[in-house]
């Protein structure tokens, strides 16, 4: 499936989660986030104070935290919201975090779903499980969900001609 997946590359928004947990929480490396997951939301997210930003974006990426208190740290930004938060710590810790978005959870079954931090730890949790029994990474697992929600919709597209 890698040769189809055609979201946007995300290396750069993979460096600039590696440089957000290295300690530089400047909103530039928030903005390459968002640009890659949503650029839409530039405009909301440079609203942050760029104090609380950091020390948010510090916070939540950070080891000792937990799911539910990083997701809601990030949520409590301007612009963020639970998916949005999501990939923001999906890029700065892969191998711990997944991005939960209507694609992912297409591909699942799920058509509606509440947001809120519970509902992301549940998913995570699903995911995890994923990720493991098909020895696969958290990554590799959210682009194959993408992916299969994507070529889906193509093809519902092609069904309606």
């Amino acid at each position: 499936y890698t040769t189809l997946f055609r979201s946007a590359d995300d290396t750069d928004a993979l460096e600039a989660g590696t440089l957000l947990l290295g300690g530089d929480c400047g909103v530039e490396n928030l903005k390459r986030i968002v640009r890659w997951k949503s650029a839409r939301r530039i405009g909301l997210i440079a609203k942050n104070d760029t104090s609380t930003l950091a020390s948010t974006l510090k916070y939540a990426t950070s080891q000792d935290v937990t799911v539910k208190a990083a997701i809601e740290a990030l949520d409590e930004l301007h612009g963020v919201g639970i998916p949005m938060a999501s990939a923001i710590l999906a890029m700065a810790r892969p191998e711990v975090y997944t991005i939960i978005d209507f694609r992912a959870l297409e591909a699942l079954g799920v058509t509606k779903w509440p947001k809120t931090s519970a509902y992301y730890e549940a998913y995570l949790g699903t995911c995890r499980e994923l990720s493991k029994q098909h020895k696969k990474t958290l990554r590799t697992l959210d682009r194959a969900l993408w992916q299969w929600s994507k070529e889906r919709g193509r093809m519902r597209h092609r069904e309606c001609e």
